[in-house]
């Protein structure tokens, strides 16, 4: 004990990814369990927020269980997207890194997504018609 050094800060919330990988699962098969979110799996393993919970998911060694549940919780709002109302999962899924983004198909020569113009021109051999004609025919 005497030889001890404190480094300072809070002592590690789990010691191996296998611990962790048992509170994840816990976490999902819970009773009564609803709505899984990010939010929730953090508060339920022991962190003050979920900043605690993405330093896991990049410390060697244990992001795979951190990985998995936070897919399995994405897993949850992507099927939700069938439902009528989708606003709240929309905005879940874009905080998860999904992009609203409009492709048309047509790219400039900097891969750029370039909206396509639509010109309008008379067809060969047509005359336009005018407005006393359109009266005519009424």
């Amino acid at each position: 004990m005497e030889n001890e050094v404190n480094k300072g800060g809070r002592p590690p919330v789990f010691e191996t990814a296998a611990e962790l990988q048992t509170a994840c699962e816990s976490y999902f098969t819970q009773e009564g369990l609803i709505k899984p979110t990010v939010t929730g799996l953090a508060l339920f393993l022991g962190f003050a927020d979920k900043s605690s919970l993405y330093e896991y998911r990049d410390k060697p060694g244990f992001s795979y269980p951190v990985k998995r549940s936070l897919t399995r919780i994405e897993q949850y709002h992507e099927e939700g997207l069938s439902e009528n109302n989708v606003a709240g999962r929309i905005f879940a899924l874009k905080n998860m890194g999904w992009k609203d983004k409009v492709e048309t198909g047509f790219t400039d020569t900097e891969g750029k997504d370039v909206q396509p113009q639509i010109i309008f021109q008379p067809a060969p051999h047509c005359k336009p018609v005018t407005s006393e004609e359109e009266e005519a025919k009424s």
